[in-house]
C-alpha cells in the first residue's frame, strides 16, 4: 500500500469516526430530549428543565460539521479548484460533483435540525419562553431525522473524497524500461534491447561498464 493509499484510507476512517459520533450522539438525545410532561405551568407562565439532548445534539453538529469541511478540504471543490482536475476521470468528476451537491443538502437539513433541536432542550425559566409566551418542546423523531440525514451526509463525503482523488490510469506510477518501440531484457552485464521496425526486427546488444 502506497503513501496515496493509507491517506485516503486514514482520512476515510477520519470520517467515518467523525459520523459515527454524529449518528450516534444524535440518536441518544432522541431519547433524551425534554418531555411534554416535564413542562411546568404557573400563574399562566411555563418553564422547561434542562435536557441532555442540548449537549449530545450540540455534539452532534460539531461533529457532523467538522466531516463536512474536513473534505471539502481534503477533496478540493470540483467547480472551483481546476489545478488537478485533467488528472481526474471525467465519470469521477460528475459522480464527484453530485454528491458534493446533495451533501450540502442533507448538511444543511440535518445541522438545522440538530442546532434547534438542541438550543430547545436549553432549561427555560419563567417569563423567557421561545415564541407567543409558550414553551415548546422538540417533536419525536426530530434527533433521528437529524441522525439519518448525518449518516447519509458522511457517506456522500467519503463517495466525493474517494471520487475525486482517483486519478486516471494513465497517471499512476508503472515501473518499466524506457523503450519506444520494444522491450528491453537485463542479461548479465549488457542490456538487450529488442526493437520493432517495418523491415525486419533488430537485436541490438549495448555493453555496459562493469565495476569492480
Amino acid at each position: 500500500m502506497n503513501h496515496m493509499q493509507t491517506t485516503r484510507l486514514g482520512f476515510c476512517l477520519f470520517l467515518g469516526s467523525l459520523g459515527l459520533i454524529a449518528l450516534s450522539t444524535a440518536i441518544a438525545a432522541e431519547f433524551k430530549h425534554t418531555q411534554a410532561y416535564e413542562v411546568r405551568y404557573e400563574h399562566g407562565e411555563c418553564t422547561l428543565p434542562s435536557s441532555p439532548a442540548l449537549v449530545l445534539g450540540t455534539i452532534a453538529a460539531i461533529a457532523l460539521l467538522l466531516a463536512q469541511l474536513s473534505a471539502n478540504a481534503m477533496g478540493g471543490c470540483v467547480c472551483c479548484c481546476t489545478r488537478n482536475v485533467n488528472k481526474v476521470p471525467s465519470r469521477n468528476i460528475s459522480i464527484a460533483t453530485l454528491c458534493l451537491f446533495m451533501s450540502w443538502i442533507t448538511f444543511g437539513f440535518s445541522f438545522f435540525l440538530l442546532v434547534a433541536g438542541s438550543s430547545m432542550n436549553q432549561r427555560q425559566p419563567y417569563k423567557n419562553q421561545w415564541i407567543d409566551d409558550e414553551c415548546y418542546v422538540v417533536k419525536p423523531g426530530v434527533f433521528a431525522t437529524a441522525a439519518s440525514l448525518s449518516l447519509v451526509t458522511v457517506m456522500l463525503n467519503i463517495i466525493f473524497y474517494l471520487a475525486i482523488t482517483t486519478k486516471k490510469v494513465e497517471d499512476l506510477p508503472v515501473l518499466s524500461y524506457p523503450v519506444s518501440n520494444g522491450h528491453a531484457n537485463v542479461d548479465g552485464n549488457h542490456v538487450i534491447s529488442v526493437s520493432a521496425n517495418p523491415v525486419g526486427d533488430e537485436t541490438k546488444e549495448v555493453p555496459t561498464r562493469k565495476e569492480g
